[in-house]
Parts: structure tokens; sequence; C-alpha cells
């Protein structure tokens, strides 16, 4: 038995368990998305799109409890994304985990799976998702299932809006910095544990590759010219932050508010192309309120955390402090202060200090999310199309990337 049935295979959860009362979870939303994506850094050729029905069938969609039974699962899923747990060949090794999820890495051949089948049929790897089940209280298995199945919920319900993407053939190819859903299905007995399958980034997440690009380079000055496989650019940086804004903007002209837009939850495919991810906070509108659970108060923008009040204008405050991330290599923004105390130091108008590597023009674009009325923020368009302008005003002058001159601990102000 691999690692990841020995993991699971500690509960036995049966029947009952899916019986959860309707007055409990009675709001939950059960949607998902899926961008299918391509290979070059600006534009990847990677998966290619099939022409499938992404609609979910009638009933789930309106349903707001969660599946009773595998059965009542299979019956409201498209049959193009239910994948038996016996078809994920590998070993499967943990990757990654969060509050309420463990991922791990599998192997899959692709004409298993309908949404990556080809023409030449080959071994793929992936990404399995499941909720977490290292405890055996019934609340935190409660809260996890609602996790996974709200975010299977939002991944189909954005590769739905990718496919008309597609089928319009528009030039913009946004859709493509967007993790893609690939399926979902069921362990084996005793655990029935409801799984996702999604697209698998060989970089890991962003915040991790960031500060393993500054460890590089500070070990590149200590053994002098040493050889990396790491080297990056200036430029590099700006199209990192370019395609964060991109896949943004795709998610944002469909109503979707990520919510836990961060470093953290980008991923990062083996030719550096960006995938947002972790939708787990997200909502499929453009506006939201909330006050429950743990919220990522570092990243949100001044009225999210006086009000709760979550927009795209608050999508673009995070996507600021991404920014703010990605040229400074991974600094924790305002490192050494509580939640009250960012409150305090936005309202009174203070803002994160210039990043070691971001340019004068690169920093105003930061500053210009960070606005404390949200109407006079940049939108996600206009980001990107600023990003594209400094990408090729850098291209001319691109500079690997240099510790030598910059002060890389404690950018507050």
């Amino acid at each position: 038995m691999d690692v990841f049935m020995k993991k699971i295979s500690i509960l036995n959860i049966g029947k009952t368990t899916w019986i959860i009362s309707a007055t409990v979870i009675g709001s939950l939303l059960i949607f998902g998305v899926g961008a299918l994506l391509k290979s070059k850094i600006m534009k990847p050729e990677g998966l290619k799109p099939i022409q499938v029905n992404l609609k979910m069938r009638s009933g789930w969609e309106e349903a707001p409890l969660l599946p009773q039974n595998q059965a009542d699962f299979e019956n409201h899923i498209p049959a193009h994304y239910l994948i038996q747990y016996e078809l994920l060949g590998g070993n499967k090794m943990e990757i990654g985990n969060g509050c309420f999820g463990v991922v791990y890495t599998s192997v899959v051949n692709t004409d298993d799976i309908p949404v990556i089948r080809s023409e030449i049929n080959e071994k793929q790897r992936v990404a399995l998702k499941v909720g977490r089940v290292e405890t055996a209280n019934p609340e935190e298995q409660k809260m996890a299932l609602e996790s996974l199945f709200k975010e299977l919920k939002i991944m189909m319900k954005v590769a739905e809006y990718r496919q008309r993407f597609i089928e319009q053939n528009q030039d913009r190819n946004y859709h493509q910095y967007v993790i893609q859903l690939l399926g979902c299905g069921w362990t084996p007995e005793p655990t029935k544990w409801p799984f996702l399958v999604i697209e698998y980034a060989e970089n890991g997440d962003l915040l991790k590759f960031l500060r393993n690009v500054l460890k590089d380079i500070r070990e590149r000055r200590e053994d002098g010219a040493k050889a990396s496989s790491l080297r990056l650019t200036d430029g590099d940086l700006i199209k990192f932050a370019f395609q964060v804004a991109a896949g943004m903007c795709f998610l944002s002209e469909n109503n979707f508010v990520h919510r836990d837009l961060a470093a953290r939850n980008v991923l990062v495919s083996s030719d550096l192309t960006m995938k947002i991810s972790d939708f787990g906070l997200s909502k499929e509108e453009n506006y939201y309120r909330s006050s429950r659970g743990k919220l990522p108060w570092k990243w949100m923008a001044l009225e999210s955390i006086k009000e709760h009040k979550f927009t795209t204008q608050s999508d673009v405050w995070a996507f600021g402090v991404t920014m703010w991330e990605i040229f400074s290599l991974g600094n924790a923004p305002y490192q050494t202060k509580t939640a009250q105390e960012v409150k305090d130091f936005l309202e009174d108008g203070n803002r994160l200090a210039h990043p070691p590597f971001a340019s004068r023009s690169i920093y105003q674009i930061m500053a210009d999310c960070w606005k404390s009325n949200p109407r006079e923020r940049q939108t996600f368009a206009s980001l990107t199309e600023d990003l594209e302008r400094e990408l090729h005003i850098c291209q001319s002058n691109e500079r690997v990337l240099d510790v030598h001159g910059h002060e890389i601990t404690g950018y507050e102000v």
C-alpha cells in the first residue's frame, strides 16, 4: 500500500459521515475551474483543449448539501471528469498541504484522462489533492469536505468559462495562467474519500521558488561565478507579475473573486509559467462579505481588514502585495507587525516600501494597487497592459539578478 493510501486509511468514513445537516452547510457552493494551458513562458503550448460539455449535470448546482454518497457525487459530475483511483499510478509522494487538504504526486496515462487525451498515449505526472484525514474529529472532517467540494465546483465553473473563451477564438490566452482541473473521484474502501486531480507544476509554489532563487544568488556570490540553473533576470520577474495579472484578469472578467491571491498560491511550471491556484476561498461573484474563518490579512485591502469586504478591487490590492513578494524574492510583508498594527499602519497612509529588485515604474504599479479608495485602483486589464509594456522596455536592457548593492532584509517603512 503506497504512502497516500496509508495516510488516508486511518479513517473509516461510512455513509453516515456524508449525511450532513442542510442547516449547517445550506450555503455551501461546490464550484470549480480548469484552465487548459500552453507551454512557452509568455504563450505556453502545454495541454491541448478538447471539445467537451463542461456543464455540471442538473441538480447539484442548486443543491446546497454535500453529496450524500458516491452515487450522488457521480450523478452530478460530467463523465469525462470522473477518474478511477486505480488509474493513478506511481509512488504517491506528499508535495504540499494546507488547512484542509494534502497534495500528492501521481502518474497517469493520458488515454485514461479525457481532458488531456491526445493522439499519442503517454505518461504524465499529475497532482492529487485530498481532504485532510489525519484527525477523526467530525467537525474537521466536515470542513475538509466542504473545502474540497467548494474548490471542485469553482474549478469546474471556470473551466466552463474557459471553454467558452476558446470557442469564441479570442486572441488573449489569459486562461492559460490558471491551474487546470483534470478530474476527480473516490478512494477505494475502506476510506471512500473524494479527491481532485489537477495539473502538476514541477517548480512548486512561487513563494518557495523565489526564496530558492535568492538563496542561489547568495551562494553564487559566496562561491564566485558558479553556474546555476536558477539564474533569473529582472525581465523574468516582470514576466511572472504579468502572467499572474493576466490570470487574474481572466478570473475577474468572469466575476470570480479569489480572496487569497499570494505568491504561495501561485504555482510554477517546468517552463516557469505562472499558474494561479488554490480556490478554497474563491467566490463566483464580484462582491463578497465574510466574517468566517481564518483570513490572509497581510494580503488584504484596508476595507477587507476593517469590514471583511472582498471585491475584485481587493484582489487588485492583494496582487500588489504579490508583486511586492516577487520583486523582493519572497520576503514576508509586514514581517514584525500584528494584524492590528498592519491596520493602523495602513490607515496612517503607510504602504510597503520599495522592494530591492523593482524599478521605480514597477513600484509605482504596486502603489497604484494600494490606494485607499478601491475605485481609484488599477484594474487587472490595465495592470496586464502596464506590465506588458514594462516587459518590452526591459528586454532591451535585461540584467541578471544579483544581491550586490541591495538590502534584502527589512523592507518596511
